[in-house]
């Protein structure tokens, strides 16, 4: 199966094989495409950073975590916007890309890019090629909520049909602390710290 390669980029595209075979497309290809479409959207364009040319309100930098998942993109997101009582401000699948239809058959529906906003912090996403896919470990997305009843939602809600590590519950430094892992396989660390 042909890949296109960027050397600023760890991960290939796979492409449709026969005619389309010859054809290369680069991510920053892709970057390029989700920048333009983002700067259709204002409110978007105002929060989103691609192709290392921050957008941040003024920042000039701004980390944010950026999951990956096999076909299950989507849904996650979906999910996390509930969970987190956030909004998807942009979701583009492979098939809407400008190289849509050099993509494989199946790899249209998976989505390239999603961005999910919760206040002012964003949480983003992709569907990576299923080979180059890993399950995630040795970190964890970590919410810092004020409020020990918003603690208690947030925790219920993401383990549903995940695993819990480490029950929600008060320790030394914090209202609620626990630690969960989701029904995709993304490992949350849920902490409201106690008053100063």
């Amino acid at each position: 199966m042909p890949y296109s390669e960027n050397a600023s980029m760890s991960r290939a595209i796979p492409l449709q094989t026969g005619d389309a075979a010859n054809s290369v497309v680069s991510r920053s290809q892709i970057g390029r495409a989700l920048a333009d479409r983002l700067a259709e959207d204002d409110g978007v364009r105002d929060l989103v950073c691609l192709e290392g040319n921050p957008r941040f309100m003024g920042d000039l930098m701004r980390l944010n975590p950026h999951l990956q998942f096999d076909g299950q993109c989507e849904a996650a997101f979906k999910f996390y916007e509930q969970c987190l009582s956030g909004k998807i401000v942009m979701m583009m699948t492979y098939g809407e890309s400008p190289v849509g239809e050099q993509m494989q058959t199946e790899c249209r529906r998976r989505i390239l890019h999603t961005t999910l906003a919760v206040g002012n912090y964003l949480l983003q996403g992709a569907d990576v090629p299923q080979e180059s896919y890993q399950r995630p470990q040795g970190f964890s997305v970590m919410l810092n909520v004020e409020d020990a009843t918003e603690a208690e939602r947030i925790f219920n809600s993401l383990s549903q049909n995940g695993a819990v590590q480490l029950p929600l519950q008060e320790t030394f430094w914090a209202m609620r602390f626990g630690m969960l892992v989701d029904q995709f396989g993304t490992p949350w660390t849920v902490n409201c710290g106690k008053p100063r």
